[in-house]
């Protein structure tokens, strides 16, 4: 159905916070007449079918930083590993690949932060997808 497909489309839209979502469904069960059940049946059913794929994004997402995390970290324990086999005296040389590795692992260490940082973003948007979701089927519940 063309109504309550585009119910589905502005509710589950992630632009659109979930009181907005709540309203349209109202306004949608409002109108309806005898086959009000299987209409807001259909909105749930669509509802879950996106916020399942938006869901499935989010995780995808939280896996790539963290296994980035896990790469960088591997990073910077072999650049640790290679500092701690430089002589403490050494000359320039040394001097300029200590700086070099001391440089590696500052990089290495704020590009994993900013990994953990998006993973943890990541995790909140997916509580925000889950509340979303709840709230629009408790309206759709309500209007049943």
């Amino acid at each position: 159905d063309a109504a309550a497909a585009e119910v589905v489309a502005f509710a589950a839209n992630p632009e659109n916070a979930p009181a907005e979502g709540e309203a349209r469904i109202a306004a949608f069960a409002s109108r309806l007449g005898d086959g009000r059940q299987a209409a807001l049946l259909d909105v749930f059913a669509g509802l879950l079918e996106q916020s399942n794929a938006l869901r499935g994004y989010v995780i995808e997402g939280v896996r790539d930083f963290v296994v980035r995390a896990k790469i960088l970290q591997g990073a910077i324990d072999s650049t640790e590993a290679a500092l701690a086999a430089l002589p403490a005296d050494g000359g320039s040389e040394i001097e300029q690949r200590r700086d070099g590795y001391l440089d590696a692992r500052a990089f290495d260490a704020r590009t994993q932060d900013d990994a953990l940082e998006e993973a943890e973003f990541l995790c909140r948007r997916y509580a925000y997808l889950d509340q979303k979701l709840r709230q629009l089927t408790t309206a759709i519940r309500a209007a049943l």
